[in-house]
Parts: structure tokens; C-alpha cells; sequence
């Protein structure tokens, strides 16, 4: 009897202590964009149980920075809205992403904020609804690029209601509304967890209303940036930014004021990107500043010409093309040649754009790919009007011409080390891709200086990936030394100085960026002062290989050997088919004599041969 009883007490402790205990999980099928630029579907499970705190993350697809740091808010967050105390339990996230090997950015945060929210709660999302959105520390839902692409992917796998960040670019804004008629879909912009909660947590099948649209928050609190670069020339960039903010601020103000068109909620973020960037400017981030009001600038001109026409279309890439073939790059020198490679730079990211537009303009099938063929032209047309006003800079900084040529074999070496660096990488994405290019085109150009810059760009975005394994207090620490730092050369002084922009201004969510512009202005200051030395010092200069291949483009020799052996095999079989043909000739020939000759030995052979085939027919 007391054995039976100590059995009922052990039960029901049992049972008391699972009814304190969290064993859960919960399930979305997540709106990402690919390296290809398309969008597809991803399946994000995060499971909840007792533990002690940590977070533990698939290692199959590899995890990047930015989303580590993403998932770590995530469950932050989720833990402060249902009231729980994180130290007290254990949260595993797995992604399904099929055949992509690696997966970085934030857009998923708010995703699996929700998707915690939902362990814990008990809570079911809606199955025909999905989220893209990052998560700040706060709560709010923040912004992310390539949304028509993720809300064309949910809608292909039949999902009903798509939530987006209300504080997107003005090109989503456009794009949604196009995107709203044609694919019947509910789209709603959220700004906060709470609001996308009430949305993923209501009735399936039912459409909820839209939160209040509320007006942009203006970037405010920056404190002046002290530059320490003696000789970099920073007041001709300062010049050029200012040029770039006040055109931006002319367009803008023309949009507001002229009350023509429907321009929805666009128009406060237009307005926002220029105070913004003025924000930037007075506090001396001038690259920050300049690289805002770009942006802001070619919104601006998509809200313009939101019903663009292939026409339309047409003669934007007629004046880009106009531009590239009026440019004129000055003879670098030592004082000049940072202006030099950084208008090289952004010419030779001119042509490959348009490159790419030319492309996609022969598939254009819809509205949204025709306006966001044309955004990519005004990206061309932009990249190659900056890179007019560095040339113009380069010419200002004057100086005695130099021979590039001299840093031909050590921008050789730089362009393979990059290669390498991108090929042995876990996919480090289409930014990183399109400077890998980039170097390649540059090098091929004799833009030396400004192939060793873009090589640079791709080395420091991997470098970045082999942080993955840090501590998010060795990440921020790392973060805010590279921040702290000041460049001694051009892009090496600007280029820090906007890492410690995106430290002051997004906090823990600029780590990411810090990182890897840090990362990038290290290696450029360290490249450029190189550079210096040897156009000082020629003899000392690595030698140039007679033919460089593309660090990139390892496998075009493989490629070229595949070629080579399918052509040897159907030589082949080509062979093997006429020596079959003629031995069948040849075989028929033969019968054909041979039937002659018994033909020609008389009726009583053939008589013969019959009555022995009945024979052995009898026989057998």
C-alpha cells in the first residue's frame, strides 16, 4: 500500500511540475530574398523549453552576424512582452531555407519575436499569414529591403495577409500599391511588436484593420565627428556632400509644394531622408550625409515617375549611357589619386548597373518590374553623376602625375586574395558579389587603386563572417574600437567615421554595419598608405602577372574543360554512329552477294535447304 501510494505522489508531482513547465514551439513560413535578388519562402520553428537562458541557433544553413544578433533581440523582446524572465528558459531556432547555404540579415527579427511570443503563449499565428521586419530593442518593427520581392514569394505559396515595417523605403510604399491590385493580397505596414501581434494573432480568414500611420521619427542626438587626417582633402568630399544634400533638399521641396499626384505616405519620408541628412552633415558625417541624400534623391525621382513607360524607361538609360560616355577621369597623382579610385569606383559600378538594366529590360512583364528597372537606372545615372564630382575633386587636389601602372602587380594580388576570400566564404551576398565584380572590371580598366578599394570591400565583409562566433559583448567591443578609430587616408578616414555614425545613431542594431565598415576602412587605410609608398618606390612593387584571371571565376577552367570533354564525346558517339552505319552497309552487301550465289546454284539447293529446315523443325 505505502509503494502504491509513493507511486500516486511521484505522479502527481510530475504532473504539478509540468504544468510549470514550457515545452513548446511555433512555426512561420518567412518572406526572404536569395542571392539571385528573388524572393522565397523559408521555414522559421523556434521551440521554448526550461533552462537557464540560452540561445541556441541552427549551425545548417550557416548563420550569419547580423541574423544572430536578430534572433538574440528577437527573444529578448518576446521575453519582456509575455512577462518572462529569459535566465529561466532555453529557446532553439531552426530554419529551413532549402538549398541556400548561408543566411544573414536581420529582416526575420520580427518574425521570430512573433514566433516566440507564440511558444510561450500558446498562442497560434494565423497559418495564412507571414511578417518581414527587423526588431529593435524597443519593440519596433524596423526596415528591410527587396519587400515586393517577399510579398510576390507569399503570395506564390498562397499566404493571405503580409505584414511589412511602416517605416520602409518610399520605393516599397509605390510598389505595395501596385502590389495590393495585382496579387489581392492584404498588406499592412506595422511600426511596433504590438501591432503586428494584434494582426498574427487574429481570426483566421479575417482581414484587420491598419494601425494609425504615424509620422517618421527625425534622427536627432548626434554629436560632431572630429576627423584626425592631415592632407586628406576632406573639405572637397565636405563640398561634394553638401552639393548632393542640397539637391536632394530642391527635389523634395518641389514634390511638397507643387500638390500634384497622390503621394500617400511617402512624402513625410522623403522629408525625413532630407532633415536627416542635413542632421548628418552639421555633424560632419559627410559620407553618411552624402550617401542619405543619394538615396533620398532616387526615391524622390521614383515617387516622380511612379507610372513610368518602356518610353520613359528608354530615355533614362539613354542619359545614364550619355553620362558614362562624357565622363572624363584626370591623371592621378599622389595628393589626388583617393579622389581618383573612389570616381573609378563608382563609374565602373555605373556601367555593370546598367549592364544589368539593359538585361532585365528585354523581361519586363509587369508595372513593378518596369519601375524597379528604372530605380536600378537611377542608380546608374547617380553613381556615374558622384563619380563626374570626384573626378572634378581629383582635379582641385591637383598634384604631378603619377604612373598607376606601378600598382598594377599589387592590385593583381589583392583582386586573387578577395576571390578567394568570397569563394571560400558561406555565400556572403549580392553586395559583396557585385564589388567582387566590380574589382575584376576595374583591374581589367588599369583602375588599380580602385580595384584594390572594391577587393577591400569583399575582404571585409568576410572577415566580418568569421566573427559568428563571438559573444554579443566581444561583438559590441569590437564594434565600437573599429568605431573609435580614426583613418588617416580618404576612404579610410570617411569610412570609419560612418561606422561610428551607425554606433551613435542605431546602437546595438549597428553593430552589424559598424563592423563591417570598420572592417573595410582598416583595410583601405592600410592599402592606400601601401599604395602611396610604392608610387614613391616603384622598384620595390610586386611584380604583374602576364595574365591574371578573375579570383572569381575559378571555375571558368573547369568549365572550359567540361566544354572541351562533352565535345570529345560526341565526337564519339558521331564516330561510333558512321562506323556503325557503314558496317551495316558493309553486313548487308555481304547478304546480298551471298543470296546471289545460292540463287545461281539452282531450284534443287533451294529444295534442299527446305527439306532440311522441316527436318529439323520435326526434330525439335
Amino acid at each position: 500500500m505505502d509503494k502504491k501510494l509513493a507511486f500516486i505522489v511521484a505522479g502527481l508531482v510530475l504532473v504539478a511540475l509540468a504544468a510549470f513547465s514550457v515545452a513548446d514551439s511555433a512555426t512561420m513560413q518567412v518572406p526572404a530574398v536569395i542571392e539571385n535578388g528573388g524572393g522565397q519562402m523559408i521555414t522559421i520553428q523556434v521551440d521554448v523549453e526550461d533552462g537557464t537562458g540560452h540561445i541556441y541557433t541552427t549551425t545548417a544553413p550557416l548563420v550569419g552576424i547580423d541574423t544572430q544578433g536578430s534572433e538574440r533581440t528577437a527573444v529578448s523582446v518576446a521575453m519582456e512582452k509575455s512577462g518572462r524572465n529569459a535566465s529561466g528558459y532555453d529557446v532553439f531556432l531552426t530554419m529551413d531555407v532549402g538549398e541556400t547555404r548561408q543566411v544573414d540579415g536581420p529582416s526575420a527579427g520580427a518574425a521570430m519575436t512573433l514566433l516566440t511570443i507564440s511558444a510561450l503563449s500558446g498562442r497560434h499565428v494565423r497559418s495564412d499569414f507571414t511578417i518581414t521586419g527587423t526588431i529593435e530593442g524597443n519593440g519596433g518593427v524596423g526596415p528591410v529591403g527587396g519587400v515586393d520581392s517577399k510579398v510576390e514569394a507569399a503570395a506564390r505559396e498562397g499566404l493571405k495577409v503580409v505584414a511589412v515595417p511602416a517605416s520602409g523605403e518610399v520605393f516599397d510604399t509605390i510598389m505595395l500599391s501596385g502590389l495590393r491590385q495585382r496579387l489581392n493580397i492584404t498588406i499592412i505596414e506595422v511600426g511596433t511588436i504590438e501591432e503586428a501581434e494584434a494582426i498574427a494573432f487574429s481570426p483566421e480568414g479575417s482581414i484587420p484593420p491598419a494601425p494609425a500611420a504615424k509620422p517618421p521619427e527625425l534622427l536627432s542626438g548626434l554629436e560632431k565627428y572630429d576627423y584626425a587626417c592631415a592632407g586628406c582633402r576632406l573639405d572637397l568630399f565636405a563640398g561634394i556632400s553638401e552639393i548632393v544634400v542640397n539637391e536632394t533638399t530642391r527635389t523634395v521641396y518641389g514634390i511638397s509644394t507643387s500638390g500634384d499626384g497622390d503621394y500617400g505616405g511617402a512624402l513625410p519620408t522623403l522629408e525625413k531622408g532630407v532633415a536627416d541628412s542635413r542632421e548628418m552633415l552639421r555633424n560632419n558625417y559627410y559620407y553618411a550625409a552624402a550617401n542619405n541624400a543619394f538615396l533620398t534623391q532616387i526615391d524622390a525621382r521614383v515617387l516622380l515617375n511612379a507610372s513610368i513607360n518602356r518610353r520613359g524607361l528608354g530615355l533614362a538609360i539613354s542619359d545614364a549611357q550619355h553620362c558614362l560616355d562624357t565622363i572624363s577621369r584626370p591623371a592621378p597623382s599622389r595628393e589626388n589619386l583617393g579622389f581618383v579610385a573612389g570616381g573609378d569606383l563608382r563609374a565602373t559600378w555605373s556601367r555593370l548597373k546598367l549592364s544589368d538594366v539593359r538585361a532585365a529590360e528585354l523581361n519586363i512583364s509587369n508595372s513593378e518590374e518596369m519601375l524597379s528597372v528604372y530605380r536600378d537606372t537611377l542608380y546608374a545615372a547617380g553613381w556615374c553623376d558622384i563619380a563626374k564630382r570626384l573626378y572634378s575633386a581629383a582635379g582641385e587636389a591637383g598634384g604631378l602625375p603619377v604612373d598607376e601602372h606601378v600598382l598594377q602587380g599589387y592590385a593583381q594580388g589583392k583582386v586573387v586574395e578577395a576571390g578567394r576570400a568570397f569563394n571560400s566564404s558561406q555565400g556572403l551576398g549580392s553586395d559583396a558579389e557585385m564589388h567582387m565584380k566590380a574589382a575584376q572590371a576595374a583591374l581589367n580598366d588599369s583602375h588599380y587603386a580602385s580595384a584594390v578599394m572594391d577587393a577591400d570591400y569583399v575582404l571585409g565583409f568576410a572577415s566580418v563572417e568569421n566573427l559568428s562566433g563571438l559573444s554579443d559583448a566581444e561583438l559590441r567591443a569590437r564594434a565600437e574600437s573599429l568605431a573609435s578609430t580614426n583613418g588617416e587616408t580618404l576612404w579610410g578616414a570617411l569610412f570609419f567615421a560612418h561606422a561610428r555614425f551607425q554606433m551613435d545613431a542605431y546602437g546595438d542594431g549597428g553593430i552589424g554595419s559598424a563592423l563591417r565598415l570598420g572592417s573595410m576602412a582598416s583595410l583601405i587605410d592600410a592599402d592606400a598608405t601601401r599604395m602611396d609608398y610604392l608610387l614613391q618606390h616603384p622598384n620595390e612593387a610586386p611584380a604583374p602577372v602576364a595574365t591574371p584571371a578573375p579570383a572569381q571565376n575559378v571555375c571558368s577552367l573547369n568549365d572550359s574543360l567540361l566544354v572541351l570533354a562533352l565535345l570529345l564525346v560526341v565526337l564519339l558517339v558521331v564516330s561510333a554512329g558512321l562506323n556503325m552505319i557503314v558496317f551495316t552497309k558493309m553486313k548487308a552487301g555481304a547478304k546480298a552477294r551471298e543470296a546471289a550465289l545460292r540463287e545461281s546454284a539452282g531450284l534443287h539447293k533451294r529444295a534442299g535447304a527446305h527439306s532440311g529446315r522441316q527436318h529439323r523443325e520435326k526434330r525439335g
